[in-house]
């Protein structure tokens, strides 16, 4: 692992880090060392219930590395509302919290429209309420619209 070439992203009181494994036999663990001196130095404490490990892959990588001690591996993660999928090509499940999250606005759309709001008031409120979901972060998902438009 080369530190040089690892991204670490803050938000907030949540840090993000990035490191690009060549080979199945590359140690993220000094990563996760790396993570903890630099808290330790920021005088922050992490939280190792919080810490998610996710492997992203095309597939093509024989053999995996292997997990990081004490640090849950999952499938998909979610970063400022974005849910990725180990395979990222892949936004199934980000598609299906927008369309949750959709369904569920959908409510206040028709009742408003049983309190008489005008086709111009419902039209605002679609924007701001529904469409408002599907343009955040568009420019990084937005190539799976290609293949599931049907859906949305």
């Amino acid at each position: 692992m080369d530190a040089q070439n690892n991204l670490l992203v803050k938000f907030a009181d949540d840090i993000t880090t990035s490191a690009p494994v060549k080979s199945g036999s590359d140690s993220a663990e000094a990563e996760v060392e790396s993570i903890q001196n630099w808290s330790e130095a920021n005088q922050m404490t992490l939280n190792l219930s919080k810490m998610w490990e996710m492997v992203v892959h095309g597939g093509s990588m024989k053999p995996l590395p292997a997990q990081i001690v004490g640090i849950e591996q999952k499938s998909w993660l979610k970063l400022l509302g974005v849910t990725f999928q180990e395979n990222l090509c892949c936004w199934d499940l980000h598609i299906d919290d927008l369309l949750s999250k959709a369904s569920g606005r959908m409510y206040i759309l028709r009742v408003c429209r049983c309190y008489g709001y005008s086709a111009d008031q419902l039209s605002k409120l679609f924007e701001s309420l529904i469409m408002s979901l599907f343009y955040y972060c568009i420019e990084v998902w937005g190539s799976a619209l290609q293949k599931n438009i049907w859906i949305v």
